[in-house]
């Protein structure tokens, strides 16, 4: 017999597939069904309709006629009307963000840059410089803003009204000095949620398409956070309302813990011909225990030290002091060893933030894609968010199987044929 397909509307924007009538499917072999959650019922489909895994990893939100949309990725890249390159007074900033815009633009950009440069002395702060787009870049054009960190609400505006004035409908902002300025990301989200939204209350009739692009991991998650909390007007997202809940949990564990080699006080006495010999030999003293003896913080800590980092600082005789409310680990003891062990941890650090950003991706598609396999009373299961992450990367590369290497469970997965093989079957 035939399958056939049946879409159900059960929740709102959400659509859900069931089989109206199956053959009996003898195990191993198991059909695979592909959920889609979109905004308008009735729309399951494997094919030509099926968003961009970006697009469904992508957060969007309304503020009156002005749509916010948070992205990961490469300002570069972007194909909007205007891109917005933060920059200095020269112009010629060839690091970060601004160094990729000037990198792509190409000799053009460089000259137009050299041209205004040539023609106003300097680029003041707060002004805006615009030039055409160029070289590889798939915008119209560029925004050149030299931007005061403590006016970035007035600067977000000035790029906003300046690209509404020239009738342009979109444009993309990098993270606003987060760079060379070393803004907090907290901070900088939320100046520029508030500068969006004072735009927004103007109603403005061109520039209606506002995108943040977002190209280091560790600052996607702040933006997030900010941008969901102050949008108390419940935000049109790209899809239910709890899609960024796992971004606001908050730790339970002590707020601060010192771990390592409990520390004692060292006495020095020493002896000299006069008062004299004795405050030069103290001063020598203090200034090699200062070389000798330091204390760095590490900022942006994503989990609790592991075992591993606790018992390496006993090794190496380093105190460590982790601070949960602000996210830091601040390790005391001789230079050299602390370098060694802030080493360790800031590699630690890299490989937890792949973790969370592998399972942030993963939950937030599950919210759009679903790959589902079928129990024996013809039920459809989903599965887990990580391995429905692993093979929806598989169907949109267009592979034509995906093998899912597990001592627990493995299996593989014809797409042609839409169902699940185990070993040996």
């Amino acid at each position: 017999m035939k399958a056939s397909w049946e879409g159900r509307a059960s929740y709102p924007f959400v659509t859900e597939a069931k089989i109206a009538s199956q053959p009996s499917i003898p195990q191993p072999q198991r059909r695979l069904s592909s959920t889609i959650y979109t905004r308008s019922p009735k729309k399951l489909d494997t094919g030509s309709n099926r968003s961009s895994l970006k697009d469904m990893l992508s957060n969007k939100f309304s503020i009156n006629s002005v749509t916010v949309e948070i992205v990961q990725g490469d300002l570069t890249d972007q194909n909007t009307d205007v891109i917005v390159n933060s920059t200095g007074s020269d112009m010629k900033n060839t690091s970060g963000v601004s160094g990729a815009i000037l990198k792509k633009g190409g000799s053009e950009l460089i000259k137009a840059c050299d041209a205004y440069i040539a023609q106003r002395n300097q680029l003041d702060i707060g002004k805006v410089a615009i030039t055409p787009a160029s070289g590889s870049l798939r915008c119209k054009c560029v925004f050149h803003i030299n931007v005061n960190p403590a006016q970035l609400q007035l600067a977000v505006i000035t790029c906003l009204k300046e690209a509404d004035g020239q009738k342009y409908q979109s444009i993309s902002f990098p993270a606003l000095a987060t760079g060379n300025h070393k803004s907090s990301a907290d901070r900088v989200a939320n100046e520029m949620y508030k500068a969006f939204h004072q735009y927004a209350l103007q109603n403005p009739q061109n520039t209606t398409l506002i995108t943040v692009v977002i190209f280091q991991l560790e600052l996607l998650d702040p933006f997030m956070k900010a941008f969901q909390y102050l949008c108390s007007d419940k935000p049109t997202l790209s899809s239910d309302d709890d899609i960024c809940s796992s971004y606001t949990n908050v730790s339970n564990s002590d707020d601060v813990t010192s771990i390592g080699n409990n520390t004692t006080s060292l006495w020095f006495r020493i002896f000299g011909a006069d008062e004299n010999a004795v405050k030069i030999a103290a001063g020598v003293l203090d200034e090699h225990l200062s070389k000798t003896f330091v204390c760095d913080s590490i900022n942006n800590i994503i989990v609790k030290p592991s075992a591993d980092v606790l018992q390496f600082c006993k090794v190496k005789y380093v105190t460590l002091t982790y601070d949960a409310t602000a996210n830091t680990i601040t390790l005391s003891g001789r230079k050299c060893e602390v370098d060694v062990v802030g080493r360790k941890i800031e590699n630690e650090k890299i490989e937890q933030e792949k973790i969370v950003s592998l399972k942030r991706e993963a939950e937030l598609l599950h919210k759009h894609v679903q790959w589902q396999h079928q129990t024996s009373d013809f039920s459809f299961v989903p599965y887990t968010a990580e391995v429905n992450l692993q093979i929806e990367k598989a169907f949109q590369e267009k592979k034509q199987t995906y093998n899912h290497d597990d001592p627990s469970d493995s299996f593989s997965i014809d797409f042609n044929a839409l169902i699940e093989k185990k070993p040996n079957s």
